[in-house]
Order: C-alpha cells, then structure tokens, then sequence
C-alpha cells in the first residue's frame, strides 16, 4: 500500500500523515509529496502533465491513493497549483483520488457530492484524526478491488463467465448473484463510460484499461453502489426498509439479529455501516415486516419508523435529509439516482423548495 498525500502546509501534512499511519498496515507507505527543483523548460508543460511526469520519477509512482487538499495555492515551485490539476494528473495515470477541504461546510460537502457517479470523494476534515481514519479505510478498499480484481483476471474470466463491470463487482463483493441488480447502478453511468469506452477498442488498450479498473470499479462502488440505497442500504435506509425506529435499530439487541446481512467488502465503515437488502428480506424469514420479526424474537415490542412529517409509515430514505420518509411524501426516480436505487427518495417540501437550485427539475 502506498498513499500520496498533497498539502501545501507542512505542519497540517505532518499530522495528516501520522494519523493515516495509525490506521494503515506498518509495511504501507505514507508520503507527501515534494515538488522536485525544476528547470525552465519544465515550466512550459501543464501542471498535470509536469506532476505526472514527476511522480513517475520521484519514487511515488505505483499509489494505491492520492490524498489532496482542495487549496494547493502555496506549494513552493507550483504557484497556483489546485484539486483540479491533481485530479487530472491522477486520472492521466490511472490513480484513485480524494480530497478534503479544511472547514468545508456540510452543503459544500453535499454540492460537490451531489451527482452519483462523478468520481468526487470528498471528505470532511473538520478532524484531523477523522480524516486519518477515513483515508486509511479508502486505501484498504482500493488496494482490496485490486487483488480481487486482479485474481478474478488472471487467467479465468472467459472460463467463469465474467465479462462486465457488473459481474466483476459481483464476484468482488462475493455475490455474485446479484450482478443484475449491480448493473442497475451503471446504466447512464457517464462516468464510467467515459472511463472504459477510449480503452476498450484495442488489445493494448485493453491492457490500460484492466490497469484503470481498480480505479473506476472503486469510484462507483463507493459513489454510487453504496452511497443510493438499493442493493445496499445504509443504517437510517435499513431501519426505515424494516420499519423499525432508527433508535431502536441503533440497539445492539436489535443489530445483533440482523448481523448476517452487514456489509464486510471494501470501503466497509464500522463507524457507517452498510447492510444486504436482499439478506435483511432472507432473515426475515415469514415476518412480513422487520419490527414484526424483532417483536417476534426479543418478545418486546419496538417503535415503527415513520415519515416524521406525515406519520405514516416510512420506508424509503431522503438523499437530502438524510431521514426516512414515505412513499406519498416524497419524490423518486431523480435524474441522478442510479435506475437501482429504488430506496432513495427526496422528501416532497425538500424538492420544492431545493429541486431547481440542485438540478432536480
């Protein structure tokens, strides 16, 4: 593993840097990058195209991860220097690629977020420890997709029958089964078509592309996959999926019966977790609703999960609110929801008022 971190303060990239190393494996690599001492003619290139070429001559070549700070201005030799720049020399070398912004505001956060499938991991750095953290649970991801995809590539894919993203993914989450409901969330995906589509036309080309796969298979999980409930669902999406009230989900008593369904592939959160939808249907067995089952098995009653604006009965999961809200309360099939995420809803007073600000009508 080896993560390249970009920060134009030095005493902020010293901390970051000591608490990705807390999270990480002793043998994983944790560096910052120095910008090498340039000539003249070296600034007649493009920021990107000089970085790429530096990084592939400066011993940071090979990342599992770039780490950024959006604001780069003060990087000695690279006045100017931005997000932006990096982010095209990552793209150019095939390399995943956060970023976080030092106070960045939750809507910040959420605008630069808000189009599913456009590659943008944004985190917030309000704590540097956090940011530590998160970083490291990144690079385990993107390194985890590798050596699956890399195994799965080696020699027995036309054996196994596993020609496309979809049944890539499937088989590196180990569910196979569920590849039709994967490819769900890449239908109009412009992201990764645009990623696969200049590399797919000839042998050596191909070539570049297995080597980029790691990179766009990791951007949709993460970006999509995980973030619209579907196939997923977070921990607010399962207790409204189950109508069971989000404290109570919240209960170790309540998890522990659900255990079997959580999510354990890359990018797998303790602190965020995710759960099978389709296991949560299986673990219920003949219980026709999650807050029957629980009623069922700990011979207490538990609250339902209900629209807090309507009372009624949830079920579904505000992208925006992040709350769970129902069915006649809200809007679905958003223009930039995957056609797979049939859970994720906005709340109907949330659309009129935001839609035409967030380009949902």
């Amino acid at each position: 593993m080896k993560i390249v971190l970009f920060e134009d303060d030095r005493a902020t990239a010293r901390k970051v840097q000591a608490e990705i190393k807390k999270h990480v494996p002793r043998r994983a690599e944790v560096l910052t990058f120095t910008p090498a001492v340039t000539d003249g003619n070296s600034r007649a290139f493009t920021y990107e195209h000089r970085l790429a070429a530096e990084i592939q001559s400066q011993g940071y070549g090979g990342a599992t991860l770039w780490v950024t700070d959006r604001d780069l201005s003060k990087t000695s030799g690279y006045r100017g220097l931005s997000e932006s720049n990096v982010s095209k020399a990552a793209a150019q070398l095939g390399i995943p690629i956060c970023k976080y912004a030092r106070g960045a505001s939750d809507d910040d956060v959420f605008e630069r977020q808000r189009s599913w499938g456009d590659a943008q991991i944004v985190l917030k750095s309000s704590e540097i420890a956090e940011l530590g953290s998160k970083v490291a649970m990144l690079a385990k991801g993107f390194l985890a997709i590798a050596t699956k995809l890399d195994a799965l590539l080696s020699g027995n894919a036309g054996r196994d029958g596993v020609s496309t993203p979809a049944e890539m993914m499937g088989r590196i989450l180990g569910h196979p089964e569920s590849a039709d409901q994967i490819a769900l969330y890449a239908s109009g995906d412009q992201k990764m078509i645009g990623e696969i589509l200049p590399f797919a036309a000839t042998k050596k080309k191909s070539q570049e592309l297995r080597k980029r796969l790691p990179s766009v298979l990791g951007y949709w999980l993460y970006d999509s996959i995980l973030r619209f409930p579907g196939l997923l669902v977070n921990s607010v999406a399962a207790a409204s999926y189950l109508d069971i009230a989000v404290s109570h989900f919240e209960k170790a008593t309540v998890k522990r019966l659900f255990r079997v369904a959580s999510y354990s592939g890359p990018f797998g959160d303790p602190e965020d977790p995710r759960w099978w939808r389709r296991t949560l249907d299986e673990v219920l067995g003949k219980a026709k609703t999650g807050n029957e089952f629980v009623a069922q098995k700990l011979k207490e009653r538990v609250a339902h999960c209900v629209d807090s604006k309507t009372g009624k009965r949830a079920g579904y999961y505000c992208m925006v609110t992040k709350v769970p809200v129902s069915e006649e309360n809200s809007i679905g099939n958003i223009s930039w929801f995957p056609p797979g995420a049939d859970l994720a809803r906005v709340r109907k007073d949330v659309y009129e008022q935001l839609g035409p600000w967030l380009g949902l009508f």
